[in-house]
């Protein structure tokens, strides 16, 4: 139950009612809202129900500094301690690098270095955590 109008209402006309729901505590991907309207008499009616659909929280990754020419700094938080998979993509869709990395629970920093020997261009670095994987744009200069 998120809220509760007394007010006289009539039926089969349309109505604007809002309430705030506070669903930070939720861990479902899907909410369903629905409206009860009780009538005089005592009977009852459903509206249509609504379906939420929750945007599930991606890991955020940053890769800095970007465009980068040697090195470069992954930052990530994980759930816990695990390893996890990075891997450098070039526009062509070649892996040209990849290693597996030890990560602890929370945030982490990983270096990244001899990336000069690639050439200048658009890649793509991946990294599998979390039973995600997430892609982000990397640019690499000369």
């Amino acid at each position: 139950k998120t809220g509760t109008v007394s007010d006289l209402v009539k039926l089969n006309e349309q109505q604007s009612f809002a309430f705030n729901d506070d669903i930070s505590s939720i861990n479902k991907e899907i909410i369903y809202y629905r409206i009860k309207v009780i009538g005089k008499a005592g009977e009852v009616q459903y509206s249509n129900v609504l379906v939420i659909r929750l945007r599930q929280t991606k890991t955020q990754l940053s890769i800095m500094p970007n465009p980068a020419r040697d090195n470069v700094m992954i930052t990530l938080a994980a759930e816990r301690d695990d390893e996890i998979t990075i891997r450098l993509i070039s526009d062509v869709g070649k892996t040209v690098l990849s290693q597996k990395q030890k990560v602890q629970r929370g945030n982490n920093t990983i270096q990244l270095g001899s990336l000069d020997k690639y050439s200048s261009g658009v890649y793509v670095m991946q990294v599998l955590i979390n039973n995600e994987l997430i892609s982000e744009k990397l640019i690499l200069t000369k």
